[in-house]
């Protein structure tokens, strides 16, 4: 940490997920930026990428919203890609794109079988794709091709990036639950106070095994949700979402100190939308556990244009053990050695394991001049950046974000797998349908299914609420559409949140300033926070060093004018929060 004799300009990020991780790395390579001058801290309450930035599909598409930073990132990711061998590192690739249409219906299923079926048009897929039932593809539409969509392991890219910049010594990465967002007299952010987190298991698990019935969540309370298409979020002709922003006018002046409720980590989920007939959603009942395994995968990805199975440890070694192979034993002695730590008061155990990955440790505040006495921790800072997805309604109640569930599973096919992404929509009955979408990886599958709001945002990553009959019923799905998914196995059941906006006349994100002086916010990349981080990192990284974005455009992005960061009062509800 910087010394308390020198002065350094101070940058809090709150929440190291993909975000905030891009944001501290381009700050690190911005020209003004100097470790003599500047220093960062960022501040994670869990894991890094433990939520929507570990369990995310890590689509890349030129047709990903909003557009007028799209390109931007699309190019970062290439030559992010380039510069540190990311085919290697962490999967990245071109892919081709397809969306294909069909239908699994019981009848048709049994007439197929049955060979009954009348005769129609032969589909003509692309030759490579050879691993689809063709049998149930009623047509098919090329979305992209590796000039336009592309892919990347967004755990694994995420880590690696963190480790670039813990690398530069100018950045700290401590662990600790944001409360509340501190200002100073006239209104200006000052800084954050937080609290430890004790590494336990999540109380679903415990009290399942207890016998006991889990405690509820605590539900995020925020304006409800715009009703979303329960299909493929990322498909470019997804209605839900689209590119256009009207700019209200800015918030004025924001008022006293802000009271802020908890902040968490969550997960995210992408997934692309298919343009057809709406779906259903399945109501699962059924049993359910939390996202439990931060591992995202099991060995390296490259280049390569299949997937295997051979490389995928089995199932049991998935669920009991860390197999994320993004970092050597060195490689992680070095971050250990990266990560500050403090002297625990209380000897109570804050770390967080790094068996599992590399994870932020308690950590000496920057100012301790002017601590609150209540009990919490003080972190000071000359500008605040909030990048906290789905839970920036807790650091910001005024904030109209909320959370979006989707389930995923990852796969190990039976046989070779060529890299297509496919967007499906797959008709189960005359009114219903389904729409899995599906990324090849190098050593696994990736499919994802229809978002859900039945569960609130939970306090934390690690209780996360999974549904395993949703993920067996993304499995079933797939199964109709390939034969090597259908004789594969499941490797991996999880659930994540999107972060969505709650404007009608907005999309989202939000990127920039806050009505807060010296308080920012990078978060509500719905579907789009893999695709769009680095871009966002960039920006955020001329906007607090040079004070203003000049890579692109934040017009009609900028948070300050869409909410009042000062409030603590939810929207629609007038009774502040206390």
């Amino acid at each position: 940490m910087s010394s308390p004799n020198t002065k350094k300009k101070e940058i809090v990020i709150v929440g190291a997920g993909i975000v905030g991780v891009c944001t501290a790395y381009y700050i690190t390579r911005h020209p003004k930026f100097s470790p003599e001058t500047h220093h960062i801290t960022i501040l994670e309450a869990r894991r890094p990428a433990s939520g929507a930035s570990g369990k995310a599909g890590g689509l890349l598409a030129m047709w990903a919203f909003p557009q007028q930073i799209v390109p931007l990132s699309f190019q970062l990711h290439q030559e992010l890609a380039e510069e540190y061998n990311g085919a290697i590192e962490w999967g990245y690739r071109g892919l081709k794109t397809l969306c294909i249409e069909g239908d699994v219906s019981p009848t048709n299923l049994r007439n197929i079988a049955n060979q009954k079926t009348p005769k129609k048009p032969a589909v003509d897929l692309p030759e490579d794709l050879n691993w689809i039932n063709t049998a149930i593809i009623d047509g098919w539409a090329h979305l992209g091709g590796a000039d336009s969509t592309a892919q990347v392991h967004p755990y694994k890219f995420t880590l690696f990036i963190l480790k670039k910049v813990l690398e530069t010594g100018a950045v700290d990465l401590i662990s600790g639950k944001a409360t509340e967002v501190v200002t100073n007299d006239t209104g200006e952010a000052v800084g954050v106070k937080y609290t430890t987190f004790i590494d336990k298991q999540n109380s679903a698990t415990r009290a399942a095994s207890a016998g006991k019935k889990a405690p509820p969540s605590r539900k995020l309370q925020t304006p409800s949700s715009p009703t979303m298409n329960k299909s493929s979020l990322h498909h470019p002709d997804n209605p839900t979402f689209n590119n256009q922003t009207q700019k209200p006018n800015p918030i004025q002046q924001p008022s006293s100190n802000i009271s802020i409720p908890e902040s968490s980590d969550s997960s995210l989920s992408n997934k692309p939308t298919i343009t057809t007939s709406g779906i259903h959603s399945h109501p699962h009942n059924s049993s359910t556990n939390t996202n439990d395994n931060y591992n995202n995968s099991d060995s390296y990805i490259d280049n390569s244009d299949l997937t295997t199975s051979s490389s995928v440890k089995s199932e049991s070694s998935i669920s009991t053990e860390n197999s994320s192979n993004i970092f050597t034993d060195d490689d992680q002695r070095s971050l250990d050695e990266s990560i500050t730590k403090e002297p625990n008061d209380d000897e109570s155990d804050n770390t967080i394991s790094l068996e599992e990955q590399p994870a932020p440790t308690e950590s000496t505040p920057v100012e301790e001049a002017d601590k609150p006495d209540d009990g919490l921790k003080y972190l000071g800072g000359d500008q605040i950046v909030l990048t906290l997805g789905p839970w920036t309604s807790k650091i910001l109640p005024s904030c109209p974000i909320s959370g979006l569930r989707a389930h995923s599973i990852t796969i190990q096919p039976s046989k070779l797998v060529s890299p297509f992404a496919l967007f499906t929509e797959m008709r189960t009955s005359r009114t219903s349908y389904v729409s899995p979408e599906i990324y090849p990886r190098k050593d696994e599958v990736y499919v994802c299914g229809e978002g859900d709001t039945a569960a609130g945002v939970p306090e934390s990553t690690d209780d996360v609420e999974v549904l395993r009959d949703r993920c067996d019923e993304l499995f079933k799905n797939v199964g109709y559409i390939s034969p090597q998914l259908k004789n594969g196995r499941i490797l991996k059941r999880q659930a994540c949140y999107l972060p969505v906006v709650d404007v009608p006349s907005h999309s989202g994100p939000f990127i920039g300033n806050t009505n807060v002086e010296n308080l920012y916010l990078a978060s509500g990349h719905s579907c789009w926070g893999i695709n769009n981080a680095p871009g966002t990192g960039l920006l955020m990284a001329e906007l607090l060093l040079d004070g203003e974005a000049t890579s692109a455009s934040l017009d009609g992005l900028e948070p300050e004018f869409y909410f009042d960061a000062s409030s603590s009062e939810i929207p629609g509800d007038e009774t502040p929060i206390m």
